[in-house]
């Protein structure tokens, strides 16, 4: 039972989405480039963040999050972004560390390691 902060990004996140038995699909189109995503749960992790724009490219979608997580925020095509309910687990299906200018990837980053 490990209690260490994971963050898992794209395919982490799928496979914490997996685990946690929430409702994956693939989706017909691969998703790519920079989006709006719609924050639906406040968390510290998105800690001075008004516009949550990011980078995506992926295949697969969460539609539906097991009843041991949370959704973070979702976009047009579903969920994005989740939590453990109880352990510092998170996922996010984009890609916080690439084009860094131009999304809020490293806000992200940053406040996972502060305050997870």
């Amino acid at each position: 039972n490990i209690n260490k902060p994971i963050l898992g990004i794209c395919f982490g996140f799928e496979l914490i989405a997996h685990i946690y038995k929430s409702e994956l699909t693939r989706s017909k189109e691969k998703e790519k480039g920079i989006l709006d995503l719609e924050i639906i749960q406040d968390d510290p992790i998105f800690k001075n963040i008004s516009n949550l724009k990011v980078y995506e490219s992926h295949r697969w979608i969460v539609e539906n999050v097991g009843e041991d997580l949370l959704a973070l925020a979702k976009s047009e095509d579903g969920i994005e972004a989740i939590k453990h309910k109880n352990r510092p687990i998170y996922g996010v299906q984009f890609h916080p560390e690439m084009f860094t200018d131009h999304t809020c990837g490293q806000i992200i980053i940053k406040n996972f390691l502060a305050q997870i």
